[in-house]
């Protein structure tokens, strides 16, 4: 299946590999490699991710993932008829309701 992100969810991933590369360099590749894993891994099974009780009314059927090597941040993604649309990458300490609200994410952008 095909696996699209959202722009905001490009921006969080740049984001989070920034924020590894100015401590690690290493650990900002093991992330990038660990998304890739991620990224195939929702291609193939679409519905693996963890249900996000938290998601707006428009963004039912919300599920998320981790990324492989980093636990704690997360795909946030909605499983479509012709693939997977990943919406944000989050570090799952955030207040996801806060960062899922109505105006983070646009209805549609595929």
């Amino acid at each position: 299946m095909r696996v699209r992100f959202r722009r905001q969810a490009l921006v969080d991933a740049d984001e989070v590999f920034a924020y590894l590369g100015d401590s690690s360099r290493g650990a900002a590749e093991g992330f990038a490699i660990g998304l890739e894993s991620a990224v195939r891994r929702l291609g193939t099974y679409p519905r693996i991710g963890h249900p996000v009780p938290t998601a707006p009314r428009g963004l039912r059927g919300m599920r998320s993932w981790p990324v492989p090597g980093f636990p704690s941040v997360l795909l946030l993604y909605l499983p479509r008829p012709h693939g997977v649309s990943i919406l944000r990458v989050l570090h799952g300490a955030r207040d996801l309701a806060v960062e899922l609200g109505a105006s983070s994410i646009p209805a549609e952008e595929e």
